[in-house]
């Protein structure tokens, strides 16, 4: 048999779960009221704003319009009542919000659906359909998640929710009629199932009086600080109910109520007499948490100058270990500038031998310009030769200078001038045939990467004849020779001696 079946016999009208959806702070938040159980939780969480939510299921209303009359939302910090704008938001902020409550009666198992009706301000509608919450769950919670927590069903509205509740049982009943609503909650009717069906508190008669009546009883279940007139009110109003019915038996004793109300009254009293002496008790408190502030305060203070006193000979002797660290420290510091000024010194010596050697460099360079030009005053003449001519003038000279301060010399100067003459001659004869092996010379048969580490040797040797075409092994291995030259940015590099590059004649 499901829960929305009712059972043989049972004539229990009860609260068995409360469920909240987006509403009172609250995401969603499920408990069961059936059983006892206590609510745990920080200030401000929401507790006492769960269990009050009961009185919107409870009472046959279906705004928050005067709730203050209606429902009595009370703000116990503020010591005053929240407003109608207040109770609602809080209890039906957003489209998405909902209450639940699920109960049952000889009818079986139902649940009543509260949700935000946009139809007028401040209004809220009410949904009644008999099954239990087990099975309207999915509509409201998506429990299935790795975490077991579960997670808000995507895009819940009422008008897929009301569809959905349709689907559920015929029976499934909207409506936001206060007189409908009380026939529905209050009806006593247990021989008549459909009657009986949604209703949570059975009423022998739903009149206004009753239901006003049945308001006050609830709100003052649910005043946690109700005085004497609250409690007055509350009688009175049964009493009065009851007097409207003469079928109904006025069972009171009076004199049961007059004893609680002796007993209540001398409670009263203590509680006074109590709440008088308050301020000399939290003195009384306040002087005593102060002794035994001062009391721990020794235990403390020796404590503390234990500490003091380790923590001084700690210091000692870190501080000392600093110290030692720093001479040694400081020690190497002065070897590390001494060093330092050591190769400062030996830089600037560096320095002026780097100008003394520019100096140098310069003037060889001067001396290579005026060895160029001198040397391309002689054509194609090697070195060699441009020195031995040079000689030669120089010797030249000398003769002609001795010639001129003895004549016995001049016999010596004619005859090595003949000899010099006939030297020249055959100079002469072997220019002109090289003259006419010229052009088999080695720079014009060889590629200027080759000839050019050549050059760098001796000029003479790319000046070099061979009389004819040079054949492909005597070819090869001359450029493999050349090869072995490395090319740098100012010449080539023969292993560890170094060529500046000589320019093509």
């Amino acid at each position: 048999m499901s829960d929305s079946q009712g059972r043989p016999g049972n004539f229990t009208f009860g609260i068995r779960r409360l469920v909240l959806v987006d509403s009172a702070g609250f995401c969603y938040v499920e408990i069961p009221v059936d059983n006892h159980g206590l609510i745990l939780g920080p200030g401000n969480l929401g507790k006492s704003s769960l269990l009050n939510s009961l009185r919107l299921f409870l009472l046959p209303e279906n705004n928050f319009k005067n709730s203050r009359k209606k429902f009595a939302f009370r703000n116990a910090s503020a010591g005053s009542f929240y407003t109608n704008e207040e109770s609602y938001q809080h209890y039906f902020p957003s489209q998405f919000s909902f209450l639940i409550m699920e109960a049952e009666n000889p009818a079986g198992v139902h649940c009543q659906i509260l949700y935000r009706d946009s139809a007028s301000q401040l209004s809220y509608g009410r949904a009644f359909v008999p099954v239990g919450y087990d099975q309207l769950r999915p509509l409201f919670w998506d429990g299935d998640d790795e975490d077991g927590i579960g997670q808000a069903v995507p895009e819940l509205s009422f008008s897929r929710l009301s569809e959905a509740l349709k689907k559920f049982s015929k029976d499934t009943r909207l409506v936001n009629d206060p007189a409908r609503l009380k026939q529905m909650l209050y009806s006593s009717e247990l021989m008549n199932a459909d009657a009986v069906r949604y209703s949570v508190l059975p009423l022998g008669e739903s009149d206004e009086r009753r239901v006003q009546s049945l308001r006050t009883l609830i709100l003052l279940l649910f005043e946690m600080k109700a005085d004497d007139q609250a409690m007055a009110n509350a009688v009175a109003s049964i009493i009065e109910a009851d007097k409207k019915f003469a079928d109904d038996a006025f069972d009171f004793n009076i004199d049961e109520f007059l004893n609680r109300h002796d007993q209540l009254k001398q409670q009263q009293t203590q509680l006074t007499r109590i709440e008088k002496e308050r301020s000399r008790f939290e003195k009384l408190e306040k002087d005593y948490q102060a002794y035994q502030t001062l009391l721990r305060s020794q235990h403390d203070f020796a404590a503390f100058r234990d500490g003091v006193s380790h923590a001084l000979q700690d210091i000692g002797a870190r501080r000392k270990a600093s110290a030692e660290a720093f001479n040694e420290q400081n020690e190497t510091l002065r070897h590390v500038l001494q060093a330092l000024k050591k190769l400062e010194q030996d830089a600037s010596g560096l320095k002026g031998e780097i100008r003394s050697a520019e100096r140098r460099i310069k003037q060889a360079e001067q001396n290579q310009k005026d060895g160029d030009l001198l040397v391309s005053q002689y054509g194609e003449m090697t070195l060699q030769e441009i020195e031995d001519i040079q000689k030669e003038e120089l010797d030249s000279k000398k003769g002609h200078l001795a010639a001129l301060k003895s004549a016995a010399q001049a016999e010596i100067r004619l005859e090595q001038i003949r000899k010099k003459k006939q030297e020249l001659e055959r100079k002469l004869a072997s220019l002109k045939d090289r003259e006419s092996k010229q052009h088999w010379q080695l720079q014009n048969q060889l590629d200027e990467a080759t000839a050019a580490p050549l050059r760098a040797v001796d000029a003479r040797l790319v000046m070099a004849s061979p009389g004819q075409d040079l054949d492909a092994d005597s070819k090869a291995a001359i450029e493999a020779f050349a090869r072995l030259f490395v090319p740098t940015d100012k010449g080539f590099d023969w292993f560890d001696a170094e060529y500046p590059a000589q320019p093509a004649r």
